[in-house]
């Protein structure tokens, strides 16, 4: 029984010196996300839908590019690009189009990319359906977030 425990803690102790790496100061980076989409009037009491992205890592991001897509009638496809860069903990709302007579449910899919490396590439998604009339003739907006 004895030489049975001795093996297992030399192989034990082996396991644990061979899988050690040396462990390094973790790099700061930034963390691009989504945390919301918003709308209100800018020309001419028109409604415009936008989209905010937050710096939620620990470095500045450089310059970082949105694309949004799948919004049929309201957009096709269209690519939002932020040469400004975002600092540790700040957020900006990008313009994502200026409305014109629509009504219906359209899924918004939104994607955030910069050319630093992330801390977190997974919440660089953002995707939700929304109930959207409006009517710029008679100034009618509803915009109502779906829960699927």
């Amino acid at each position: 029984m004895k030489p049975l425990i001795v093996i297992s803690l030399c192989v034990v102790i082996v396991l644990i010196l061979n899988s050690s790496n040396p462990v390094c100061a973790s790099e700061e980076k930034p963390d691009l996300m989504f945390t919301g989409i918003t709308y209100h009037s800018i020309i001419a009491d028109l409604p415009c839908l936008f989209c905010i992205v937050k710096n939620n890592g620990t470095a500045t991001a450089s310059e970082f590019m949105i694309q949004a897509f799948g919004g049929l009638f309201l957009f096709n496809d269209k690519v939002i690009y932020n040469d400004e860069g975002l600092a540790p903990g700040d957020s900006v709302e990008e313009i994502l189009f200026i409305t014109s007579p629509y009504f219906g449910i359209y899924r918004l899919n939104l994607y955030v990319s910069t050319t630093t490396a992330e801390e977190n590439t997974s919440n660089n998604h953002f995707s939700h359906s929304y109930f959207i009339i409006s009517s710029t003739l008679l100034h009618v907006w509803v915009f109502k977030e779906l829960p699927w």
